[in-house]
């Protein structure tokens, strides 16, 4: 039911030494499957977003592999692996992810 374009989810990141804004990337295939805005932060905010667009259509049951980058104003970079899972709307969200929580803590390196 989601078409190209729609929001399809937000990511917040932090930064410890507050190196505002920061700026969301997706490489691999992600950049074909999803577009990032970034939006707009600055060091008295406690963390920074980005929305995240369906670039094109997808069919369920489809699943896209790749990496999403965070990127601070001094070249810091965080980086994690996900998958994006195609599913109907009638899909239970207890069954696409049973037991993972929402809220993934990714350290800076």
């Amino acid at each position: 039911d989601t078409k190209a374009g729609d929001i399809i989810y937000r990511l917040r990141a932090t930064d410890q030494d507050k190196d505002y804004p920061l700026v969301f990337g997706a490489t691999d295939f992600g950049s074909y499957v999803v577009q990032l805005e970034t939006l707009p932060c600055n060091i008295q905010d406690s963390h920074c977003s980005a929305n995240v667009y369906l670039k094109r259509s997808v069919a369920p049951q489809q699943k896209y592999t790749f990496r999403l980058t965070v990127t601070d104003t001094s070249g810091d970079t965080a980086t994690k692996q996900v998958t994006l899972e195609i599913t109907d709307s009638t899909t239970d969200i207890n069954v696409v992810f049973p037991h993972i929580p929402g809220l993934i803590m990714v350290p800076e390196v």
